[in-house]
């Protein structure tokens, strides 16, 4: 959630505190059900030197887990967040 605040400060107004509950409850359901879960398999995993492949494939898998919550909260600033002034789609281009 850190690095979404990080990421919106220069391109979206400042969030309100219902759209940082929001993001809140999207992080923290996304991480007790679908990241920690799988985070616990690949620590199980790593004491077992004979499933290395599987813990391989375990963490790639918790990795796309994390990208995918990344995904939800920029829809989350993009449906509920003003961009910044100078930062719509037309003054961006304007820099380019």
């Amino acid at each position: 959630l850190l690095l979404w605040c990080v990421w919106i400060a220069p391109h979206f107004a400042e969030p309100d505190e219902a759209a940082l509950r929001r993001a809140m409850l999207i992080a923290d359901a996304w991480e007790s059900d679908v990241v920690a879960p799988i985070r616990r398999v690949r620590r199980t995993l790593k004491s077992r030197p004979d499933a290395e492949a599987l813990r391989a494939q375990v963490k790639a898998v918790e990795l796309a887990a994390e990208l995918d919550l990344q995904s939800k909260l920029e829809e989350l600033a993009h449906r509920h967040l003003h961009e910044s002034p100078g930062n719509d789609a037309e003054s961006r281009a304007r820099r380019t």
